[in-house]
């Protein structure tokens, strides 16, 4: 399955700035999303409203996840780690790429680009 992929206004101010490094590991993931959905990615990809019990303020990460139906993948900055259990998938990495999913419309919005430990969500205007 194909996505379309689209970028919030915020995400296309900061992305054609980003280093080439950054650069062509967003552009990778763009281009497996386009072509093959977000299965098969190597990173690891979930719903950022599966938030850990210990967050003091998990309701509200949650409650805005799930208004925006924010995901986010590991992206392979600065390298990928492999899964702890030996398996070949999936990989996690220090930066992840935060998005709307649009499942029944095979589509995504890219909002943000960030470090995953602390992991903060993105703004409300970040996903204008």
């Amino acid at each position: 399955m194909t996505y379309t992929v689209d970028l919030s206004e915020y995400f296309r101010k900061i992305y054609f700035g980003f280093p080439e490094k950054d650069f062509n590991l967003v552009a990778a993931f763009i281009s497996h999303v386009e072509n093959h959905g977000l299965q098969g990615w190597k990173g690891l990809t979930k719903s950022s409203a599966l938030v850990p019990l210990d967050y003091p303020d998990r309701e509200e990460r949650i409650a805005l996840a799930k208004e925006f139906n924010l995901w986010h993948s590991h992206i392979g900055y600065p390298l990928w780690t492999p899964p702890r259990d030996g398996s070949s998938y999936p990989y996690t990495s220090d930066w992840v790429i935060h998005y709307q999913h649009f499942p029944s419309k095979d589509r995504i919005r890219i909002v943000d680009y960030r470090h995953h430990d602390p992991f903060n969500l993105p703004t409300r205007a970040d996903m204008k």
